[in-house]
């Protein structure tokens, strides 16, 4: 949500493919005034938490069809926050 706050400097990558991606939370660090390096610290860390992410939701009161939606969720935000549409690896 805090990436609505440079909506109007779209990087390359949102123009492409019509949903934030890796460029775009790089781009949006750097405009906060957060290293690149932590950057990208930060976001690899979010790959690791998938098991976790799984196992929390698999224990909630939730119904079966919301942990599947929840799950879903985070794995499709998960996979556009791997994309990467610049030059640039992660």
């Amino acid at each position: 949500m805090a990436l609505q706050l440079f909506n109007d400097r779209f990087t390359e990558a949102y123009n492409a493919v019509g949903f934030y991606t890796y460029d775009d939370f790089l781009e949006f660090g750097k405009i906060i005034g957060i290293k690149e390096t932590r950057v990208i610290k930060i976001m690899g860390e979010f790959n690791d938490k998938e098991e976790s992410i799984d196992k929390l939701v698999d224990t909630s009161f939730l119904r079966d069809d919301l942990k599947e939606f929840y799950k879903h969720s985070y794995k499709d935000r998960l996979t556009r926050l791997k994309m990467v549409y610049s030059t640039r690896g992660c």
